[in-house]
């Protein structure tokens, strides 16, 4: 048999151990989050340096509207890209800290659970971070589905955008 002590310490060196966890998803999650801001404002001065030459040797209308409307289109497609990886990012880590959360939660609930505040308490946040998970993934699909429809028209002709991991 653990005495108190003993018990305590375990739980302590529990807690702090969740919460270093879920400070590394968040410090992942930036991490990839702004290695894409990077990386996309070094991409977008690349293709505006690109597109200042185009617009500079354009000899008539027709050439300077063809070269606008092809920069703003590959703009938008990237810009929903970009918003995507963002997201997903966010997603990771949200689901990362919902995942160690419920694994807390599990372990905290003794065999004959009754009304425990600190179990209610848990499962009230469990139960948000859910709701605020379910939210993200919303927004992602519907950004994603409405820059899809218009930077590829023939996508959502066909019904939408490519599904994750295809």
């Amino acid at each position: 048999m653990t005495s108190g002590n003993e018990q305590f310490f375990e739980v302590w060196k529990q807690q702090v151990n969740s919460g270093l966890q879920i400070l590394d998803a968040v410090s992942e999650a930036t991490a990839k989050m702004h290695s894409a801001q990077f990386a996309a404002a070094n991409e977008t001065h690349q293709r505006t340096v690109e597109a200042e030459k185009l617009l500079a040797g354009a000899k008539d209308a027709q050439e300077l509207w063809n070269a606008q409307c092809t920069w703003a289109s590959a703009n938008a497609e990237r810009a929903a890209a970009y918003w995507r990886d963002q997201f997903e990012a966010m997603t990771e880590a949200n689901a990362r800290i919902l995942k160690l959360m419920q694994e807390r939660m599990q372990a905290a609930v003794p065999a004959e659970a009754g009304a425990n505040p600190s179990v209610t308490a848990l499962a009230s946040v469990d139960s948000a971070y859910r709701e605020m998970l379910k939210a993200s993934q919303q927004l992602l699909a519907f950004t994603t589905r409405g820059f899809g429809a218009a930077a590829n028209p023939a996508a959502a002709a066909e019904g939408g955008s490519k599904k994750k991991g295809a």
